[in-house]
């Protein structure tokens, strides 16, 4: 059984209106990337505390979680710790998986 859900591949755009689409929504898409960072982090913080999850092992699985290979160089940096590492090596995967995920669905109903 295969599902059509191309109502959103005509619409994609690439070369010179894609930067008329940042002049345009960019204020908004930045808002938008700030809020969901800043709430993710928020949760990481609230679920650590929570769980006695110990921090250094939080922010690799937020960093996991977002899928941020440059976060986890910098937490690795800043925490010393293996810890880190592990958590991102969990989150990974989920959070790839998570995002390809969401852009079918989102493919789909729009």
């Amino acid at each position: 059984m295969r599902v059509e859900c191309q109502k959103l591949w005509g619409s994609l755009r690439a070369g010179p209106s894609l930067f008329s689409s940042f002049k345009e929504q960019g204020t908004t898409l930045l808002v938008l990337a700030g809020t969901t960072v800043s709430i993710g982090g928020l949760t990481a913080v609230a679920i650590a505390y929570i769980y006695e999850v110990d921090m250094n092992m939080m922010s690799g699985l937020l960093t996991g979680a977002l899928t941020s290979t440059p976060g986890l160089a910098a937490s690795i940096e800043a925490s010393n710790s293996p810890l880190a590492s592990i958590g991102y090596g969990i989150a990974y995967p989920f959070g790839v998986l998570g995002v390809i995920l969401f852009v079918i669905i989102i493919t789909c109903l729009i």
